[in-house]
């Protein structure tokens, strides 16, 4: 159910961005999001296409590119993955440390929209400010 927060977020600032830059229609919205963050897109999906009935974003295509959870190791430098679900001591696999830094994983934000023009009735690609 968190999803449906999120999704609203995301509703938001596509259309201020709508308004700001004239954009008649939204067609598909290209978000990022890390590992840790443990949202499913099907369900974002769902919610923007009930939240976004009568706005420019209707009909729009939500797509996911999805960001592995990478750490780097304060000792040795290697960067790498964990599975924090298994049994596996979270340790860095070349050195056996414990002091290491997340990398990678946390991220959620809108990357860039992809609409058209009220004035030019053709495809756009624009890149939101993260």
């Amino acid at each position: 159910m968190h999803e449906l927060s999120v999704t609203r977020s995301i509703l938001q600032i596509l259309l201020r961005k709508a308004e700001e830059e004239r954009l008649q229609r939204i067609t598909r919205v290209f978000l990022v999001v890390g590992a840790m963050q443990d949202y499913q897109t099907e369900w974002m999906q769902r919610y923007f296409d009930r939240l976004s009935e009568g706005t420019p974003a209707q009909g729009a295509v939500i797509e996911v590119q999805r960001v592995p959870l990478r750490f780097g190791c304060q000792k040795c430098q290697t960067v790498f993955t964990l599975d924090l679900r298994g049994d596996a001591p979270l340790v860095c696999p070349q050195c056996g440390s414990e002091a290491y830094n997340m990398l990678s994983g946390r991220e959620f934000y809108v990357d860039r929209i992809e609409a058209e023009r009220m004035d030019e009735q053709e495809k756009t690609e624009e890149t939101l400010n993260k």
